[in-house]
């Protein structure tokens, strides 16, 4: 069995503040880049890559809160 990780962290190796938000995501990085075919960050060859998929309930809250188009 192979178990695998996909997950952003800051430069400092901290998923999330100590308040346990992750804004820095939304802040992070140049907005106006074209990031052409990679925009994905490789999430949709990781997501064809397994099996299942675990995640808890303040990520998946997170996500929601997003607002994210399919």
């Amino acid at each position: 069995m192979k178990c695998s990780v996909f997950i952003a962290t800051s430069a400092d190796g901290f998923i999330a503040k100590n308040d346990g938000s992750v804004d820095w995501l939304h802040a992070a990085g140049k907005h106006d880049a074209d990031m052409g075919d990679e925009a994905d960050m490789g999430m949709v060859s990781f997501m064809a890559s397994i099996d299942c998929l675990i995640m808890g309930r303040k990520c998946m809250n997170m996500i929601d809160s997003m607002n994210l188009t399919p």
